[in-house]
């Protein structure tokens, strides 16, 4: 399903009043929705039940926020989930499993989701426009603040949206040209849509072929830094823009089938710099700085 943006709103300024953190007791239909919108993935186990996943003992670690929609009360325009974990975060699982979670203690927060709820008037999902970014800022002060005041830093666990479909459909022998700059990518650009496309929905990219010198898994890992860096990514950009830079490309981080069909297990992770720990800011410094880690 394709993306349509709209046009920013330069007088939309986000007050702590505008969000919200969901809880069990919210109305049926806005659970129901919030399900539906959760598009990274499947959760698993334990986790498949959305009131279990904001129950009393999963809270501490934990929480989804949301931003308030004016014309439907009883929804979000949308919203984004996070963890709080005791290391930068690799893989999904870790974040699903509550691997990550319990162990130490909690000193990364972690957006792994984001979720748009508002939609144009064929049901067409809207690309944040103005709004995500001082949403997702807001979002991280309050839990910064309110839930994990001991938290030092702030990672990203990312999907790489539009990934396959760039490689397979896209991209050209100028974009290699112009971004492989230290002849990393092995293939011509037909050769990887050729090869690409040949790979079953279900494949992901495992480490033990990555390491193979010349193998296609390592040209697919390549291509997703070079992804970033040609700013063809919704998500990169968001962060990016945001202050982030990208610490690294992580290898079978969702092999979901969400995961492997959108770029064959491939996520990011993101890193925000430190932040101290007596200045909660509403606004990240905003930085064009961009370091590619692979």
């Amino acid at each position: 399903m394709g993306f349509q943006t709209e046009t920013p709103d330069p007088s939309m300024i986000l007050s702590c009043s505008d969000i919200f953190r969901v809880t069990p007791e919210f109305s049926p239909r806005f659970l129901s929705t919030l399900k539906e919108r959760e598009q990274l993935h499947k959760f698993s186990g334990r986790w498949n039940n959305l009131e279990r996943r904001l129950g009393e003992k999963l809270n501490p670690t934990h929480a989804i926020i949301g931003l308030l929609d004016p014309s439907q009360p009883d929804l979000a325009l949308m919203t984004v989930q996070l963890a709080c974990t005791s290391e930068i975060p690799s893989n999904i699982d870790e974040i699903i499993t509550g691997t990550n979670l319990f162990q130490g203690k909690r000193l990364v927060i972690c957006p792994f989701t984001v979720s748009q709820w508002k939609t144009v008037s064929d049901g067409t999902p809207v690309r944040g426009g103005g709004i995500a970014r001082p949403f997702l800022n807001l979002a991280l002060q309050t839990v910064m603040t309110e839930l994990w005041p001991d938290a030092q830093y702030i990672a990203t666990l990312s999907p790489f949206s539009s990934l396959r479909d760039f490689i397979t459909k896209d991209i050209d022998q100028d974009f290699l040209k112009y971004y492989d700059r230290h002849n990393a990518i092995r293939r011509k650009a037909g050769a990887l849509r050729e090869e690409t496309q040949a790979l079953p929905m279900d494949y992901y990219v495992k480490p033990e072929e990555v390491r193979e010198r010349g193998s296609l898994a390592a040209d697919l890992v390549g291509l997703a830094g070079l992804f970033v860096c040609s700013r063809k990514s919704l998500v990169a950009n968001l962060h990016l823009k945001n202050g982030a830079v990208t610490y690294r490309v992580c290898i079978g981080a969702n092999t979901s089938s969400e995961g492997c069909a959108a770029s064959w297990g491939l996520m990011a992770n993101y890193l925000y710099p430190a932040v101290e720990r007596n200045m909660r800011r509403a606004v990240l410094p905003h930085s064009q700085l961009m370091v590619v880690s692979r």
